[in-house]
């Protein structure tokens, strides 16, 4: 689900970008127009033909995606909020001491579990999970297993 967002996402930016690129080299090329127009320039039909020609640039306008990472089975880093994480995310850069990190804390939740049909009431079938964010990644802790999902 997450690789068809990506793509999802990727399709309709590019096509944006292709159409941010048409408009600013036409307005490149319009603002080339008017001072051909406004400036006393003895060849006016050369000057415009310069404009027509114009190479422009539109290289700042290139959107680079990457490829998508292939998905690891288990997670190589420490949970967040973790000592050893904690140590190497913040205690361990050069900025940290002019500025350190709040407190970490994660974030429980409940994550639903397949329920069995039965005509009776049942119990919980909830697990409490730990869910962590580094900004650029999630971790997912199931607390009664152990196991662990990274995204």
């Amino acid at each position: 689900r997450t690789i068809a967002h990506f793509e999802t996402r990727r399709k309709t930016i590019s096509e944006g970008e292709h159409v941010r690129q048409h408009i600013y080299k036409s307005a490149v090329q319009m603002a080339c127009f008017i001072d051909v127009l406004v400036n006393d320039t003895t060849d006016k039909r050369e000057a415009l033909q310069t404009c027509k020609e114009l190479p422009i640039d539109v290289s700042h306008l290139e959107i680079a995606f990457g490829l998508v990472p292939d998905a690891s089975v288990t997670c190589s880093q420490a949970p967040p909020c973790s000592e050893s994480w904690l140590s190497h995310e913040y205690g361990a850069k050069a900025w940290h001491n002019r500025a350190p990190a709040a407190t970490c804390a994660a974030c429980d939740m409940k994550v639903a579990g397949t329920p069995t049909p039965t005509p009776g009431p049942t119990p919980s079938s909830a697990a409490v999970a730990a869910v962590y964010s580094t900004g650029k990644a999630f971790l997912a802790l199931n607390k009664k297993t152990g196991e662990a999902h990274c995204w």
